[in-house]
């Protein structure tokens, strides 16, 4: 597959909700401690630093399970970067996939027995030739411990197929960051689990943000997340907790992930880099996430999957011009109207 114009998938992906600042707005408000989550110390940071790699990449690739493959915490990231860059946006592609893990696990009966959990490292060399990413921002974790007590082989099953990610991109010189599991509500959670399923997830979170010493890019979101949830307010539970089932998070819920790793990405900032957060204004948000979905489920569909279920996207050329018609819709009802 020949690689897209960048001026052509540019204009196309770069209009991912505005309503991200919305949502950047309402986690701030939910919690205040997620404006001060922990810097990064010099000793545990990268030679080059996350705003330097996402401000060095022209084509950012998001990879995860179903919450990134839902997107509205990548959405929000997006656009807080097209703030950062008006002129020249980095394109945005959301290649995440429901299910997946980078450990490779799947639990006995997964989804009643109809299909086991698919491995990212089944589809990975595709989704590069696909997207053919500068900067890959990845997310895993909360399925690769499928739901069990923490043991020796999952465990070392997890950091394996991270190393492995890593080690991919880097041979490809393909920058990346590395995102912790998010948090795990086992109040809500609707299967009967046996262990401290939060517990597991606190060890992998751990490990990764070790990996700092070793050169990784590493955002911690596991732990002010965890910080939000048990610190929501009871008006929040019974209005919209962050993750309704345990593990899905609600708009709420995605608000406070997207305010998470934009701080972390804020924080590495040099000091001659100003913060632009300007600009950030509701807009219909049915039609962005529409056109978002469009360019995720043709990316998707292109690099192929071992996933039933996923809608079956459009040729990316096609899902580009339908998603051009959507933005073009958008940005003539924004036009001021003159008098």
């Amino acid at each position: 597959m020949t690689r897209l114009p960048s001026r052509q998938i540019r204009r196309s992906v770069w209009f991912i909700p505005a309503i991200a600042g919305w949502l950047i707005a309402l986690a701030t408000a939910v919690s205040p401690c997620l404006a001060q989550t922990s810097t990064v110390t010099k000793d545990d940071q990268p030679t080059t630093s996350m705003w330097q790699m996402v401000r060095d990449a022209d084509r950012i690739v998001f990879l995860g399970d179903s919450i990134t493959f839902d997107g509205r915490y990548v959405a929000a990231i997006q656009q807080w970067l097209r703030n950062q860059h008006p002129d020249a946006p980095p394109v945005v592609i959301n290649m995440g996939l429901p299910s997946e893990t980078v450990s490779g696990l799947s639990e006995d009966g997964h989804a009643g027995g109809r299909f086991p959990r698919p491995d990212l490292h089944s589809r990975l060399d595709d989704v590069l030739r696909v997207s053919q990413p500068d900067l890959i921002i990845a997310c895993y974790g909360i399925n690769c411990g499928i739901y069990q007590p923490l043991s020796d082989e999952r465990f070392a099953a997890f950091r394996s197929g991270i190393q492995r990610l890593h080690d991919a991109a880097v041979q490809r010189d393909i920058a990346i960051i590395h995102v912790t599991p998010p948090s795990f509500d086992a109040t809500r959670f609707r299967q009967q689990i046996d262990g401290n399923y939060p517990a597991v997830m606190r060890a992998y979170a751990d490990w990764l943000l070790s990996m700092r010493s070793s050169g990784y890019a590493v955002i911690d979101l596991h732990g002010p997340m965890t910080d939000a949830l048990h610190s929501q307010t009871s008006d929040a539970l019974s209005s919209e907790p962050l993750q309704p089932d345990g593990v899905h998070p609600s708009d709420r819920g995605h608000a406070v992930m997207a305010t998470i790793i934009i701080n972390e990405l804020g924080q590495s900032r040099s000091s001659k880099d100003s913060m632009d957060d300007s600009g950030f204004t509701p807009v219909a948000a049915p039609e962005h996430v529409k056109a978002m979905r469009l360019l995720r489920d043709a990316f998707v569909t292109a690099a192929g999957h071992q996933r039933p279920g996923i809608p079956q996207g459009l040729p990316i050329d096609e899902a580009v011009r339908a998603a051009d018609r959507i933005v073009d819709q958008i940005e003539s009802k924004q036009q001021p109207t003159r008098p």
